[in-house]
């Protein structure tokens, strides 16, 4: 399961940039509906996430957030 380390993920790019990454379930007639942006910031945490799963490095993850335009500015309009 990709849970445990989208989850980890998230609060990782939650506490780097303040934007908390929205997920839900897509099949929930009252998901909300999202930006382009918010999509963007979901898939992005997301395929983190799959990234640590894979090799568990955390200070790559932590790297490749602090590097996003997001860390430096949270209303930028694309990640990278």
């Amino acid at each position: 399961m990709d849970d445990p380390y989208v989850c980890l993920t998230s609060k990782y790019f939650k506490h780097f940039t303040g934007i908390a990454p929205v997920f839900f379930d897509p099949g929930d007639p009252d998901s909300p509906t999202l930006s382009a942006r918010d999509i963007a910031i979901r898939n992005y945490v997301f395929n983190l996430g799959k990234s640590l799963k894979q090799d568990g490095d955390l200070r790559k993850i932590i790297l490749e957030i602090i590097s996003t335009n997001l860390y430096l500015n949270p209303e930028a309009s694309s990640i990278k």
